[in-house]
């Protein structure tokens, strides 16, 4: 087992003698369990970015802390605008939050866990412990085993805090689905309201419709207000009529209106004869 907060310290090196520290490193999180590291982020000396593919690597030094690669060559510059369709583990999932699915929990990913595997690394759990603090405040020393608190990735769903990061193509599990409507809004209620907007976003239209009903008012309408109106509009029709209308009469005056003019024009309100009238 690798930990993050150790291997985050690690510099990159080539046959030829180049040396440059490892910036960040890229996962492809939607292509199995326990994603696979595809890229590794490092500056050139331009200071500009570049992103080296891991067939490049050669193997990992442990005890020099050093990743061996056979050359740069195959490095390809990256702007931030592209780095934003690309999961790092430092900049997206570590300290974020977490959704542990097989407990039913909302935690903190304080270290990630890696693992080679035949010539790749894979991301294998997140450890929400105190003693993952540690470990980072210490550069690795201390609390090198695995915890009690490092949960299986493969039931893992961690959330950026954007409810806009679904529509931009960033890699979720999509696990959460699974679950009852019910549990679901349980573990909005345990979340920042744009990462339970978020949450929302991942499921579809029928679940995140009986999700938003099964939540507590306040939270409601802190969700409700950060979904993009295409889909706001969208779950208004799923719910039915005495709750969408409940939902709307805690709305401003002018987002009532909005949405009821929008569900007329779209079609979709005729099964829900009950809603405030303009």
């Amino acid at each position: 087992m690798a930990m993050l907060s150790k291997l985050r310290y690690f510099r990159l090196l080539d046959d030829r003698g180049g040396r440059h520290a490892l910036g960040d490193i890229a996962v492809a999180l939607l292509k199995s369990d326990y994603p696979v590291v595809t890229d590794l982020l490092y500056r050139n000396s331009e200071g500009e970015q570049m992103m080296l593919p891991w067939r490049a690597v050669k193997g990992i030094d442990w005890r020099h802390a050093q990743i061996n690669v056979s050359s740069f060559d195959s490095a390809q510059s990256v702007t931030k605008e592209s780095l934003r369709k690309v999961v790092l583990l430092r900049r997206d999932v570590l300290d974020a939050l977490v959704l542990d699915l097989h407990n039913r929990r909302a935690t903190r990913a304080n270290d990630l866990w890696l693992e080679e595997d035949n010539g790749k690394l894979l991301l294998k759990a997140a450890d929400t412990s105190s003693l993952a603090l540690l470990r980072r405040l210490s550069r690795g020393l201390f609390g090198g085993r695995p915890s009690h608190a490092a949960y299986d990735w493969k039931y893992i769903e961690f959330l950026r805090g954007d409810p806009h990061a679904v529509r931009n193509g960033a890699g979720y599990h999509m696990r959460i689905k699974r679950l009852p409507p019910g549990e679901i809004a349980g573990l909005c209620s345990s979340l920042p309201y744009l990462h339970a907007a978020e949450l929302l976003t991942l499921l579809p239209d029928e679940i995140a419709a009986d999700t938003l009903t099964a939540m507590l008012p306040d939270r409601q309408v802190q969700v409700f207000g950060e979904l993009e109106d295409e889909q706001a509009v969208r779950l208004l029709a799923r719910m039915r009529a005495n709750d969408a209308a409940n939902l709307l009469r805690r709305l401003t005056v002018e987002s009532t209106k909005s949405f009821l003019t929008r569900l007329a024009r779209s079609g979709l309100c005729c099964h829900n004869p009950s809603l405030p009238s303009k």
